[in-house]
């Protein structure tokens, strides 16, 4: 088809629409369940390996002292990623490298499906503007799997506990399974 501007662009037959609700629904849950497992990992180092009250620095300087339990249930996810995670571990922060980018990434998307608000779901006509939807035609829902690994990878420099190993294991058997059985 010809879009507003002129230029070829692709439309969704009616006998096709199932197929790209289909990928919006895996979208989704690709998107919210790889952060889920981020938030669920923070947690659970937080919860197991935390002896003692946690520091963390906010906007401002200032500094926030909390027990292990009100760490989990008040810090953001990027806190505990970046500030306390580091600390309990012994290991650097993975802010500014390519896993915190791709950390990023999904949490924009999570955050957009999560926390839905109309300009998400119709873009009124601002064709600069993309939706939800448009974003999850032009992206690959594997990507968000991905960034949850390389991120929780970050934290274990020297060797990846095995149910780490087969998480990776098996997103990259995926992975190749379905480069290799696409259509180009």
């Amino acid at each position: 088809m010809i879009t507003h501007d002129g230029k070829q662009g692709i439309q969704v037959r009616n006998e096709n629409v199932g197929d790209l609700y289909y990928l919006f629904e895996q979208s989704i849950i690709s998107v919210t369940m790889s952060f889920q497992a981020i938030e669920i990992f923070a947690n659970a180092i937080i919860g197991r390996k935390a002896t003692r009250n946690i520091v963390v620095k906010r906007k401002g300087g200032v500094e926030k002292n909390l027990t292990p339990m009100e760490a989990e249930r008040e810090l953001s996810t990027e806190e505990k990623l970046g500030q306390v995670l580091p600390n309990i571990l012994g290991v650097s922060s993975p802010r500014g490298n390519r896993a915190w980018q791709s950390f990023k990434n999904l949490k924009d998307a999570r955050d957009a499906t999560v926390h839905l608000k109309s300009h998400d779901i119709y873009t009124r006509n601002n064709v600069d503007r993309e939706s939800l939807f448009f974003y999850y035609l032009n992206h690959d829902a594997r990507e968000y799997p991905k960034a949850a690994i390389k991120l929780i990878s970050h934290f274990f420099p020297k060797q990846l506990p095995r149910w780490l190993c087969y998480a990776k294991e098996n997103f990259d058997r995926d992975s190749r399974f379905v480069s290799a059985t696409t259509p180009l």
